[in-house]
C-alpha cells in the first residue's frame, strides 16, 4: 500500500485518467504561458 501515497483512494483507472489529464494540461499551459513570458521579457529589456 506504500505506492498509494499522495493519491488518496484512487483506482488504477482513475490514476491513469488523472495522469493523462495532467500531462495535456501541463502541455497546454506551458504553450500558452511562453508567449506571455516572452512579451514581458521583451518589455523589461527595452526599459534597461
Amino acid at each position: 500500500m506504500g505506492s498509494q501515497r499522495g493519491s488518496g483512494n484512487l483506482s488504477d483507472k482513475d490514476k491513469k485518467k488523472l495522469n493523462k489529464g495532467l500531462k495535456s494540461y501541463k502541455k497546454k499551459t506551458t504553450e500558452e504561458e511562453k508567449p506571455k513570458i516572452n512579451i514581458a521579457d521583451a518589455k523589461r529589456r527595452k526599459k534597461e
